[in-house]
């Protein structure tokens, strides 16, 4: 299997065929399930398959192969960014904001009288 850079915003292309067998070994049928609509398709349709980050990459999913899964074209195009109810409960209460903007903050150098909201702004606006 392809190396994939975990910030790269698209999977590989070989990963799509190598996740697709390794699903029909695994669980013995002929033909993949797309996870959401259950639509099925055989190795001769493989191309309607996209490869999808189970955690959008635009809330920082990383690309890699624990994050991956196969949905069809119109599943992909339909979740967008979306990620559970349940979760983004979690999310949504501020907690994980905190903790992440902690780390942070913890990790990189910001200069002195600059509040990391200003710093990931200028930053991006900079560059």
């Amino acid at each position: 299997m392809k190396f994939c850079d975990p910030t790269a915003r698209v999977f590989p292309r070989d990963w799509v065929s190598t996740y697709f067998r390794h699903n029909l070994s695994k669980t013995g049928k002929d033909h993949y399930e797309c996870p959401i609509c259950k639509t099925c398709f055989d190795h001769t349709q493989i191309d309607c398959l996209c490869g999808d980050h189970i955690w959008p990459y635009s809330l920082m999913g990383e690309t890699s192969w624990d994050n991956y899964q196969l949905l069809c074209r119109t599943c992909n195009v339909r979740k967008k960014n979306f990620i559970n109810n349940e979760v983004r409960k979690v999310l949504g209460d501020g907690s994980f904001r905190g903790m992440v903007f902690k780390y942070i903050k913890d990790s990189i150098n910001i200069p002195y009288g600059i509040s990391l909201d200003e710093y990931i702004c200028f930053k991006h606006t900079t560059r």
